[in-house]
This record gives structure tokens, C-alpha cells and sequence, in this order.
């Protein structure tokens, strides 16, 4: 499900309501209700909602140019190797599986939408190390790790890069 103000259904929600709805994290969060729906975290079925909000607009306001700056929560910067699918240790294995499926949903989008819109299309994703992924790891330690993370996008050349592109579109 999209959120927006254009579906009858969602008129009167409130922001807080929606995000609330979007990050419903299973295990770490209960699901969300709001009338007949119940809603977990978008990123299960749509990490980078890019494609279903091009087809928002084009279904709803009947328009063609679109133009979408993406903010991605971050990716993996170290891809898996074919040990860490094995079945060796299952626990392992259903984690790396469920990354690799978020992951792969959000570069297959983000390919797509390249693909789609062309140069109206900007994606800002930090690369972000397997050891600061942890939803849960609130420590200081891992805060400050994510953090420097940040930083070091904020002044990379792919911002720069970025930036000069999205001026070109507005």
C-alpha cells in the first residue's frame, strides 16, 4: 500500500500515523493497525518506493514528467560470498537471505528507475559496513560508527555529483 492524500482511504491520516505504519520493523516492532489495515514495515515488500510512486502519479494526476530524488536508508558495502548462503549454520542463512531480499529489491528499483527516468532520477544511498546493520544496536559505539558513516557521504564526490544533477533539474 502507498500512502497519499489522494486515496479517499487516507485523507484523514496524519503523518505520524503513516510513518509509524511504514517502519512497523517485524520483530522489532508490533504492526501497525488503522481501521480494516494492518501494515508492517514498507520495506518488506518495497524498499525503495521510487516505482510506486511514479505510478501514483502517472495513475492519479496523469502526468508524465516526473522527476524523483530518493533517500535510501543505506546498502550493504560488502556483497555476501557464496559461504555466507550455505546451509552450514541456519540462522546464518535466513539472515544473509533476508538482507540479500531487501538488498536486491531496492537495487532492482533503483535499476528500473534509472532505466525509466533517466537522468530524473536521484538516489543519495550511503554504503554502509555489515557491522553497523543491527536495528537494535543502539550503542554508543554504533551510533557514532553510523554517524562517521554519514559524514564521510555528506562531503564524497557522489554527493557533489548528485547535487549538481538535482540542481540541473530545478
Amino acid at each position: 500500500m502507498l500512502f497519499t492524500n489522494l486515496v479517499e482511504d487516507y485523507k484523514d491520516l496524519y503523518l505520524r500515523d503513516i510513518a509509524r505504519a511504514s517502519s512497523a520493523a517485524p520483530y522489532y516492532f508490533y504492526p501497525y493497525t488503522f481501521d480494516k489495515y494492518i501494515c508492517v514495515d514498507g520495506g518488506l515488500s518495497l524498499n525503495n518506493p521510487s516505482l510506486g510512486a511514479c505510478s501514483l502519479v502517472k495513475k492519479i494526476l496523469k502526468r508524465d514528467d516526473i522527476a524523483v530524488v530518493s533517500i535510501g536508508t543505506g546498502s550493504f558495502e560488502i556483497p555476501l560470498k557464496p559461504d555466507d548462503m550455505c546451509y552450514i549454520n541456519p540462522i546464518n542463512f535466513i539472515s544473509n537471505l533476508i538482507d540479500s531480499f531487501m538488498d536486491g529489491n531496492s537495487d532492482t528499483t533503483e535499476e528500473i528507475s534509472i532505466n525509466v527516468l533517466e537522468e530524473n532520477y536521484i538516489r543519495f544511498q550511503p554504503k554502509i559496513k555489515r557491522n553497523n546493520t543491527d536495528l537494535d544496536n543502539v550503542s554508543d559505539t554504533n551510533i557514532k560508527a553510523l554517524e562517521e558513516i554519514a559524514k564521510e557521504y555528506m562531503i564524497s564526490k557522489e554527493i557533489y555529483k548528485k547535487l549538481e544533477l538535482l540542481k540541473k533539474l530545478y
